[in-house]
């Protein structure tokens, strides 16, 4: 088995002057992902809402640093996402 080096991101700025909760952690591991995560919030929706967020700020990541359009990305992110909510056997943690 061939080990890799861990690679982590570092702590946003404003994080790193005001403080704040980790609330997820997230590795690709042998092709499939690991995390780290609690609770953090009263109400599940929060999550949603994170998770929306999160969405956006990979789309942007796409549409500065690739040939896809920021919105195409986004409308793939949400299009995968419908697919894994509809298939409730997933969570394997596997990564394609």
């Amino acid at each position: 088995m061939t080990e890799r080096p861990l690679r982590e991101l570092s702590t946003p700025p404003d994080a790193q002057e005001q403080g704040g909760d980790e609330v997820l952690r997230a590795f690709v591991v042998d092709g499939g992902l690991s995390i780290a995560i609690q609770r953090a919030f009263d109400d599940p929706a929060t999550w949603g809402r994170l998770l929306m967020e999160v969405a956006r700020y990979v789309a942007g990541l796409y549409g500065r640093e690739s040939d896809i359009s920021e919105e195409d990305a986004l409308s793939e992110i949400l299009r995968q996402f419908e697919i894994e909510a509809a298939n409730r056997d997933s969570g394997s943690g596997a990564i394609n």
